[in-house]
């Protein structure tokens, strides 16, 4: 009910807005091609997820850019601390909490529900604070989301922080004090474990890394790979229409769905708009690049969403990757402008 009242809230939000933003033609295309294409081999069964998808896959992108428009940095790194914390207390605090409705049990994921999803999040939240003007949020942000992100026992979310630690100390070595962060909130984990529930396998298996007895294949085992490859066989059966909405994200060919995102959409929509989101995805890398110097939290922040998009199949189900996507668009937009506009002197000299 919560998830179906923010589409409500945005359309109110939408409606009261003014003035009014010019829309994200580019999200907007890339919805309409990737539901289009994906009725050609449709399946009467998921008519109603599919209406369902579309309208608030639409709302999101038409109206969501009103709020993208108005939301800082700040803003939305403070409510991302909120997120990070709802992760921790799930953790710690209540780590039975979702039993009931999840298999997913000993990794957190507080309001996310996904402990896959909480990863994302805390991982665009690290890099906003990673270049935060603000001293105390850029700690506060750093320690919240490494511990949040290490409770979610993701694999993927370790992966990528590494990342984004590296290219942020390429930038400057004041830096590598995120892997100090990081460190100790690891320490920090394996000193309390025994007071935590967390997930046996996953847990021992990142207890491991700093042992002599690593844990291989534990870590190595069900990886995405290893789930595409159950799936890109099918991608290939239909790879000019695709095989229709929803065929890949099901439990078909011994896997829980194919995440990943780019395979997703070539293998239920086909090339036309797989070659879009590419395209898309590359235009915003190279325009985060181009401001790297002066804003690299943008930088930070698109590669978490390409590198996270490689591990899920929700980005037409569950809107923050695209959401934060349209955050990063807007931010490349108003950066381009901030370019053409002269400089003081010279609008007081004219």
């Amino acid at each position: 009910m919560s998830s179906y009242l923010t589409s409500g809230l945005l359309l109110v939000y939408f409606f009261f807005a003014q003035p009014k933003h010019r829309l994200f033609i580019p999200f907007i295309v890339l919805g309409i091609l990737f539901f289009t294409f994906s009725t050609f081999n449709f399946s009467s069964e998921d008519e109603t997820e599919f209406i369902k998808s579309f309208l608030r896959f639409m709302i999101v992108v038409a109206c969501g850019n009103e709020v993208v428009q108005r939301t800082n940095n700040r803003d939305l790194l403070v409510v991302l601390i909120v997120g990070g914390l709802s992760i921790i207390i799930h953790g710690v605090v209540f780590p039975d909490a979702y039993t009931e409705f999840s298999t997913v049990t000993g990794r957190a994921s507080g309001f996310y529900l996904n402990p896959n999803y909480a990863g994302t999040v805390a991982l665009v939240g690290y890099s906003l604070s990673l270049a935060s003007s603000s001293k105390r949020l850029r700690w506060t942000g750093m320690l919240i989301f490494s511990l949040a992100g290490l409770l979610t026992l993701s694999r993927t979310f370790i992966v990528i922080w590494v990342i984004i630690n590296l290219i942020a100390s390429v930038r400057s070595r004041k830096n590598l004090l995120g892997f100090a962060v990081g460190g100790a909130m690891v320490i920090l984990i394996l000193t309390v474990s025994t007071f935590l529930e967390l997930n046996t396998e996953r847990f021992s298996a990142l207890e491991s890394l700093f042992s002599n007895n690593v844990q291989t294949e534990t870590i190595t085992k069900d990886t995405r790979m290893d789930t595409w490859a159950k799936y890109t066989p099918k991608v290939w059966e239909a790879p000019i229409f695709g095989n229709g909405y929803n065929k890949l994200r099901g439990k078909q060919y011994g896997g829980s769905g194919i995440h990943n995102t780019y395979l997703m959409v070539w293998g239920e929509s086909g090339i036309l708009p797989f070659l879009f989101l590419m395209g898309l995805y590359f235009y915003l890398v190279l325009g985060c690049l181009k401001y790297f110097d002066t804003n690299p939290e943008y930088l930070y922040v698109i590669i978490v969403i390409a590198l996270a998009m490689l591990a899920s199949h929700g980005y037409f189900e569950s809107f923050f990757m695209v959401f934060i996507s349209m955050f990063v668009y807007a931010r490349i937009r108003d950066l381009k402008k901030q370019e053409l506009q002269p400089p003081p002197e010279a609008t007081a000299s004219t």
